[in-house]
């Protein structure tokens, strides 16, 4: 049977139900799944969590709005005739860079950001409009009943869904010891995911240098 929402939501009679996994109805397996799909996203970084977004930045703009469900930068270009790399570095930094005339903030090109709880920082309040691209990881919606059944998780990466499944599942039960069992080889398994997308990259870049 293959996972999805309603599967691992399941009673503890569905074979790939969270409640059957650790044999215990009363574990709650919609809140076990929600924590385990958070816990994934703070490490997992395959290509099935890129995405991209195209704009503008308004001209007097400090700052841009992180899409919907930001987890990390890949890369930000400014487009069009403006064409440049806008590079990602500590707050420190980009905070320092930031000049005033009187307590107006120096306008130009933004070549700078690093990223707070809401939007992208810039170090130039932006002289006029730009067009921009930036490549993204996002965390995807939640596995929901009817809406959002499975996703790249229950279909490419369903062992790795397991194991976080369990992990948190027995943190419920107060069961320390697998608990352990289950994150030791949870983090593995997030490492060799990861690992292969690192390759697959490495690969692009192989072509790009033969070309």
């Amino acid at each position: 049977m293959a996972l999805s929402y309603t599967t691992l939501t399941g009673a503890k009679t569905v074979d790939e139900s969270i409640a059957n996994w650790v044999n215990n109805a009363t574990v709650p397996a919609a809140t076990v799944l929600t924590e385990a799909q958070a816990a994934l996203y703070t490490s997992l970084r395959v290509r099935d969590m890129l995405a991209r977004q195209e704009d503008t930045i308004a001209k007097d703009a400090t700052t841009l709005a992180l899409p919907a469900r930001y987890l990390e930068a890949v890369a930000f270009h400014l487009t069009g005739n403006d064409a440049a790399v806008v590079k990602q570095r500590p707050k420190e930094e980009v905070e320092g860079d930031i000049t005033w005339d009187g307590a107006a903030r120096v306008a130009g090109t933004p070549t700078k950001f690093y990223t707070d709880a809401t939007d992208f920082v810039f170090d130039h309040r932006a002289d006029k409009a730009y067009g921009y691209r930036v490549l993204y990881f996002q965390e995807l919606a939640p596995l929901a009943a009817t809406t959002n059944e499975t996703n790249f998780l229950t279909d490419r990466y369903p062992r790795l869904l397991r194991m976080a499944c369990l992990a948190a599942a027995n943190e419920f039960l107060r069961d320390d010891e697998e608990k352990a069992y289950w994150l030791a080889l949870l983090q593995a398994e997030i490492e060799k995911a990861n690992g292969q997308f690192d390759t697959e990259q490495r690969g692009v870049e192989v072509l790009v240098e033969a070309g």
